[in-house]
């Protein structure tokens, strides 16, 4: 059977994978093994015998899997999956994350259903090696193809960063703090217009 994933949790692994490129994929899935394909799962192509029973089905002819797994190492000593997860749940809870369903990690679950509290999740796997992410059931999440996830705001600025920038952005367009950016000089007195 041919499937594919849909199109945000696409964008979700491929900005993982931009954000964090030395992160461990070891434990990354998608398509469900015996295990899930024996059970209801996202993991599991909708329309098969093994997809969400709560969806009368899909009106498109493409099989897409509705569920994500991400390996917890993120290859970034200063940003974790528990920072990503937490990260995930911030937008979540501001109404960013509509094509989500729930985000499991760490023996706990959060649901999109429950307005995002954490509850314990006693399911065999205790999702301590990777966070699964699970899409909401509609056409109209499938095929969101825009999902930003921000994954940016958790990574600091390196010096390489900070030197291009300085480099390549011409300084009235940066907000003057010389703290930030050394050797930018006050352009004029004016520090609203710096």
């Amino acid at each position: 059977m041919s499937w594919v994933l849909t199109k945000q949790l696409t964008a979700f692994r491929e900005q993982m994978s931009a954000t964090f490129p030395n992160r461990d994929r070891s434990s990354d899935g998608t398509i469900g093994d015996e295990t899930h394909q024996s059970s209801t799962s996202g993991h599991n192509p909708d329309d098969t015998s093994g997809s969400n029973p709560e969806w009368n089905g899909d009106p498109d002819t493409v099989a897409e899997v509705r569920a994500i797994d991400v390996d917890k190492d993120t290859g970034d000593p200063d940003v974790s999956m528990e920072d990503i997860v937490q990260h995930l749940l911030r937008l979540a809870r501001a109404r960013n994350l509509w094509f989500i369903r729930y985000i499991i990690f760490n023996r706990r679950i959060w649901r999109a259903s429950s307005g995002w509290s954490q509850e314990t999740y006693t399911g065999p796997n205790p999702h301590t090696e990777h966070m699964h992410m699970s899409g909401a059931y509609s056409q109209a999440a499938d095929d969101y193809s825009s999902a930003d996830y921000h994954l940016g705001d958790l990574v600091s600025l390196t010096n390489d960063d900070k030197a291009w920038i300085l480099a390549n952005v011409p300084p009235a367009v940066l907000k003057y703090d010389p703290g930030a950016f050394p050797g930018v000089e006050n352009l004029n007195e004016d520090s609203d217009t710096n």
